[in-house]
């Protein structure tokens, strides 16, 4: 995932207008998620598990390459500025830690499985809807960078239902 940042306020944070809208106050910063809690649990638990995003965390998905038009309107940019509109879409994952605007540019297979945890997907059907986008997605790799950037923020078993 390729990140870029601005300070919050800034003219570019309105990426995700008219979408949800990314929050962030005090009280919703948060210590990261311990990964080492999945090791108590049973392996066979791991597909019932409900996964849940920071409040700061929106994904916004375009038919245009919407981080690339966000990465060379950045004032630190340095490089080729062209922009083909026509090249494919993009989604970008947007949150604010400590009131920064961040925005990632996810894998197609990071993009799927964000989308369906924000749906309330839990993860067993999430990580099954990202590896049929993207059969080389590494959900290991992606959940260590998501919790250590407070993308991620609990794990816990599904109530039934």
């Amino acid at each position: 995932m390729r990140a870029t940042s601005a300070r919050y306020g800034s003219s570019r944070a309105g990426a995700n207008a008219g979408r949800k809208s990314a929050r962030c106050s005090p009280s919703s910063l948060r210590s990261p998620l311990a990964l080492d809690a999945l090791t108590r649990l049973p392996a066979n638990d791991y597909p019932r598990l409900a996964m849940k995003l920071h409040p700061a965390v929106a994904l916004v998905q375009s038919a245009y390459p919407l981080f690339r038009l966000w990465e060379v309107h950045q004032d630190d940019y340095r490089g080729e500025i062209a922009l083909d509109l026509g090249s494919g879409g993009e989604s970008c994952l947007i949150h604010r830690p400590q009131f920064r605007v961040t925005v990632a540019r996810p894998s197609t297979g990071e993009a799927a499985f964000i989308a369906a945890v924000a749906r309330g997907e839990l993860l067993g059907r999430a990580l099954d809807g990202a590896l049929k986008n993207d059969p080389g997605f590494d959900f290991a790799a992606s959940l260590k960078t998501w919790t250590a950037a407070n993308i991620v923020v609990d794990l816990s078993a599904a109530a039934a239902k």
